[in-house]
């Protein structure tokens, strides 16, 4: 049996940051905040309303890997996620039970969707003889066994495991939560919400609206009165937090903190008056929501709110071009790492100097991609196999990091498993040849030597839209 404690003396509404927040707890972050937690991830900054109903729904309507897994990237945390519909075929079942106990051995609590009720939660411990989970939500504090993990009430299961842990530096981490803030306020780059919901700025719009329908359910009206105004006290006291850690040494710094010290206003009054809505409709009796005089309370509190909300986004934006002023590399850090890598692919040979034509070619001719468990952001993950002096050609397998060996491989692929301590370095891939140089440079430095009997890998990770890394670990051994 293996279990970790889990303490959570801060609470919020919102229950994947809650989840993110309790992880980062046994990882080199847990000095961050809660508030910092919300605001970097982008949930001090949602809002998602149903335009008839106010649904209960809207807080958690959006792809779970929005929710967490991106805004743990966010923070440098990386993860490995498995999202699907429910019921699982037992050998993916299967599966995902290895993924819980990997993270669980390696320390890290799972983030749960709907272990007990359709709110993300952890699972926080197994015990294999019994066959059973632990796990932890809002709701309760149990048991979930292995077979009826997949029995899901709302037929979806979500999990996120730690997979990694990396350096970011702070201006790094508020321009991307930043910019996922923004595109949430203003409905940039989220097609991958429910289009029945209406979020950020929209979302004030559409809670006006049903005040004016008669279908509003006081329930969901009352959650998400909560959800909101709890997320807004956070957006206030993560500015409040920034101005205080920011340092100011330098006309910049200071124009930053003065952004800061402006959204920090701004943010209080929103959560002034969404804490004046939420007492309106206290959760979960939910008030009346149908009475005239509380109707017209509502309209007004939600539209000062709006109208401070407005001007909040055009701080952030103003916050955002600010910080792309300063010049700090964000890339080609170089660290020391325990990883263990499992991937599924294809072995080829190349001569050297065919090494990049082959790989584009070999990239193309994946035939399996097994997406039920793997690395949200890996594109492709290259496993270099060990080479001595007498060869002439590099052998590498090209294909997908995953949680284990399949039962049965199809015809032509491999499943490779390498665990060892590297050094790595993350960084452009245009930049693969500098990288390498900067991670040999400073293994020697270090007082490392290649282990030149392990294999060594190449990693490429989505970060964004826009935004294409590679990561290299070269396998070390003391000299």
């Amino acid at each position: 049996m293996r279990t970790l404690e889990i303490n959570q003396e801060q609470k919020t509404w919102t229950s994947a940051a809650q989840c993110m927040y309790a992880v980062l707890q046994y990882t080199d972050r847990l000095d961050l905040s809660l508030a910092e937690v919300m605001g970097f991830t982008s949930h001090a900054f949602r809002i998602n309303i149903h335009p008839e109903t106010v649904s209960p729904a809207g807080p958690t309507m959006f792809d779970p890997y929005q929710l967490v897994a991106k805004g743990l990237y966010t923070l440098g945390v990386h993860s490995i996620t498995a999202s699907r519909e429910t019921p699982l075929p037992p050998a993916s079942l299967e599966k995902t039970i290895k993924i819980i106990q990997r993270g669980i051995d390696g320390g890290f609590p799972v983030i749960g969707w709907d272990l007990f009720i359709p709110e993300f939660g952890l699972i926080y411990g197994y015990d294999h003889e019994k066959q059973l989970l632990f796990a932890k939500d809002v709701d309760k504090d149990g048991e979930i066994p292995y077979n009826k993990f997949d029995q899901r009430p709302n037929n979806h299961m979500y999990i996120t495991v730690i997979n990694d842990v990396r350096p970011r530096h702070l201006v790094h981490m508020l321009k991307d939560g930043l910019r996922t803030s923004i595109d949430h306020l203003l409905n940039q780059s989220c097609s991958w919400s429910s289009p029945e919901y209406k979020h950020g700025l929209a979302g004030y719009e559409a809670w006006l609206h049903a005040f004016k329908g008669e279908q509003i359910d006081p329930f969901g009206n009352a959650y998400n009165a909560e959800v909101v105004a709890d997320a807004r006290k956070f957006a206030h006291q993560f500015f409040n937090q920034l101005a205080q850690k920011w340092s100011a040494e330098s006309p910049l710094d200071l124009r930053i903190i003065d952004l800061f010290q402006q959204a920090e206003q701004v943010y209080s009054d929103v959560a002034t008056e969404m804490a004046k809505l939420q007492a309106l409709f206290p959760f979960p009796q939910g008030g009346n929501p149908e009475d005239p005089k509380s109707r017209s309370k509502a309209v007004e509190y939600l539209e000062h709110a709006f109208k401070a909300e407005k001007i909040g986004v055009k701080i952030l934006e103003s916050l955002y071009q600010s910080l792309e002023e300063y010049e700090i590399e964000e890339f080609m850090t170089c660290r020391t790492v325990q990883r263990k890598f499992q991937v599924i692919g294809e072995q080829h040979h190349s001569l050297p100097e065919n090494l990049n034509k082959d790989l584009a070619k070999a990239r193309n001719s994946i035939l399996v991609r097994d997406y039920e468990i793997t690395s949200r952001f890996t594109i492709e993950t290259v496993v270099y196999q060990p080479r001595t002096e007498e060869d002439k050609q590099i052998g590498y397998t090209t294909g997908f990091e995953v949680v284990s060996n399949m039962e049965q491989l199809p015809s032509g692929m491999v499943y490779v498993s390498v665990e060892n301590e590297f050094a790595h370095i993350d960084g452009l891939p245009e930049q693969r040849d500098e990288m390498l140089e900067k991670l040999r440079l400073w293994v020697d430095e270090q007082g490392y030597e290649e282990d030149k009997n392990v294999q060594s890998i190449e990693m490429t990770l989505l970060a964004s839209d826009d935004l294409t890394i590679l990561d290299i670990f070269l396998p070390i051994k003391k000299k």
